[in-house]
């Protein structure tokens, strides 16, 4: 991992971070980052959906005391643009 990486806090969400990176996962190859995103959401006790196109939705109750509030929703995408390097 980035040593620049182990340096940010929480370090949880960095380690995180830094395992996704290491997946390679670019448009129309989102394969290997959709099943270690399913993986993370079942050993967290994450419920979620996939759709046939291969959208995720992950669903998180709210923290106790919080659960008459708004919802939040967060919305990204999974692929990522491939850095191009001589040779490939």
């Amino acid at each position: 991992m980035n040593t620049e990486l182990k340096k940010l806090y929480p370090q949880k969400l960095w380690d995180s971070f830094a395992h996704i990176c290491a997946i390679p996962h670019p448009s129309k190859h989102e394969d290997k980052i959709l099943s270690w995103l399913k993986e993370w959401a079942n050993e967290n006790k994450i419920e979620f959906k996939q759709d046939a196109t291969g959208n995720l939705v992950f669903y998180k109750a709210a923290t106790p005391g919080m659960e008459n509030r708004v919802p939040v929703i967060l919305q990204g995408h999974i692929d990522m643009v491939p850095q191009a390097n001589s040779g490939s």
